[in-house]
């Protein structure tokens, strides 16, 4: 789902991960990282994009981490400003929130980074 409406455009990406993990039974987690990108109205080449997300991470049947008794593991709130510096590189300095669900309850920390894009061009035939 990454349809434009003007300035606004709605995210969903997921990933489904297999987790080996010595001494321990295998199992799945599932991540669902909703969100929108909205471009910023300014009148440059290339604006930036305010980026709003909210990813949560679902362990469905055994859970071999145990964490806080749930299926429901960890959760991440993400607000971002995509800076593109060229039409296929963008810098993205963001602030994350991170819920981790541990037996003794949920824990939260708080984390400034920066994400860094580079898109390679395909091959034209």
């Amino acid at each position: 789902m990454s349809t434009s409406h003007g300035p606004w455009r709605p995210t969903l990406r997921t990933l489904i991960e297999g987790r080996f993990v010595d001494n321990q039974s295998a199992s799945a987690r599932l991540r669902f990282r909703p969100g929108v990108d909205y471009t910023l109205p300014l009148r440059v080449a290339r604006p930036p994009v305010l980026v709003v997300s909210n990813e949560f991470f679902i362990v469905p049947g055994y859970n071999p981490f145990a964490n806080g008794g749930s299926s429901y593991t960890q959760n991440r709130f993400q607000v971002g400003v995509r800076l593109p510096i060229a039409d296929s590189f963008s810098v993205r300095p963001y602030y994350l929130l991170q819920s981790v669900n541990l037996p003794s309850g949920w824990d939260t920390n708080e984390i400034f980074g920066i994400s860094l894009a580079l898109r390679i061009p395909g091959r034209t035939k």
